[in-house]
């Protein structure tokens, strides 16, 4: 099953580029809901990083859950001469069990005044459960809105300064 999501960003593609892909990490700060996100490995158009989610259960439930279940690796590969990443998101909990692919193109808007971001993702390992596939989509288009918002954030941020 894939899924594919395309935004508008009002931002020239290289300032998204730098943001979005090749320093994704770095936009943990402005995510509520990320604990950290560290540089892993890195290399000229590949980059390894660790993140981990503030997890939200119960009180009761806390000592129960390992940190695993919050936790991914994400490694991302881009060429700077034609703005496509691909991302692979391996989440620490269900290594044997699931992962997710994408494919991020990166085009020019407005003249070049903007970007309009392709995102094409593909979840494997669900063993065809149409209900679980859906909601692991859910979640990967959410996420990705999300950290989208933060590199908007973080270059907005940059333009006032």
């Amino acid at each position: 099953m894939m899924s594919r999501s395309k935004l508008i960003v009002k931002h020239p593609r290289d300032l998204l580029h730098a943001t979005l892909v090749t320093n994704t990490w770095e936009l943990a700060r402005h995510l509520d809901d990320i604990a950290s996100a560290t540089l892993d490995e890195e290399a000229t158009h590949f980059a390894r990083h660790v993140w981990r989610a503030r997890p939200n259960v119960p009180t009761l439930l806390a000592p129960h859950v390992d940190d695993d279940h919050f936790s991914w690796t994400a490694e991302v590969n881009w060429s700077n001469a034609n703005f496509e990443s691909d991302w692979r998101i391996e989440p620490h909990a269900l290594r044997e069990s699931m992962s997710c692919s994408a494919r991020v193109t990166l085009n020019k808007a407005l003249g070049g005044r903007a970007t309009q971001i392709a995102f094409n993702a593909k979840l494997s390992g669900l063993d065809g459960r149409q209900g679980v596939e859906t909601i692991a989509y859910r979640i990967v288009l959410v996420n990705w809105q999300k950290l989208v918002d933060a590199a908007v954030r973080e270059l907005e941020t940059a333009q006032l300064t």
